[in-house]
């Protein structure tokens, strides 16, 4: 953060909630995005990365966000948009998969 915004003014106190919100979703984005592009493929297991989970839970506890739920289903929402990726949430939120969408990990539960 470069500085603070100018909308963190006494005025805009009962938005405050939102904002947080909001940068909580750009949190998540980043956690998740910085987990995608440290999976790299070898030559032996190409889909390898994919069996791995994003940790919601752990992400949960040191945010504490509101809505979490919705949080996660927004940001899945996102990456499926990009296209070519589909997205599996855990049980209670716990865990995120992420994988290409003719590629599904062989880790992920049938539900």
């Amino acid at each position: 953060m470069r500085g603070f915004p100018d909308k963190l003014i006494p005025e805009n106190l009962a938005q405050f909630a939102q904002y947080k919100y909001e940068r909580d979703v750009c949190y998540l984005r980043e956690a998740i995005y910085e987990w995608m592009i440290s999976k790299v493929p070898d030559e032996k297991s190409p889909t390898k990365p994919y069996e791995d989970t994003f940790d919601l839970e752990t992400f949960k506890k040191t945010k504490t966000p509101p809505r979490f739920s919705e949080m996660v289903k927004t940001v899945c929402a996102e990456i499926e948009k990009v296209g070519k990726w589909k997205t599996k949430i855990g049980h209670l939120d716990s865990a995120l998969w992420v994988y290409p969408i003719a590629t599904p990990p062989k880790s992920l539960p049938e539900w």
